[in-house]
């Protein structure tokens, strides 16, 4: 959600193994992403990130390859994207 509020795309890098099977705990990371997707999609799809990504009091570290340097969302934390002219909360 962070990154689709910010207009950005997720990218997964997900490989085979040289006989072409996706090893099971890809596989896991692959279905856990579709559980995710059925519930939240609705703020996925189809939007556009409003003037304001987010607000929360966890503080997002800017940059290349610092995705990890980020301390865990809270809920108090949440994101905005646009659809169809609406404002949405996440």
């Amino acid at each position: 959600m962070d990154i689709v509020s910010k207009n950005g795309n997720l990218l997964l890098n997900i490989g085979p193994r040289s006989d072409g099977t996706i090893p099971e705990e890809v596989q896991q990371v692959l279905r856990d992403v579709g559980s995710w997707l059925k519930v939240n999609g609705e703020a996925i799809y189809g939007t556009r990130p409003w003037r304001v990504y987010g607000e929360g009091p966890t503080k997002v570290i800017e940059g290349a390859f610092h995705d990890t340097d980020t301390q865990s969302y809270t809920p108090e934390d949440f994101r905005f994207t646009t659809k169809a002219g609406i404002l949405l909360r996440h």
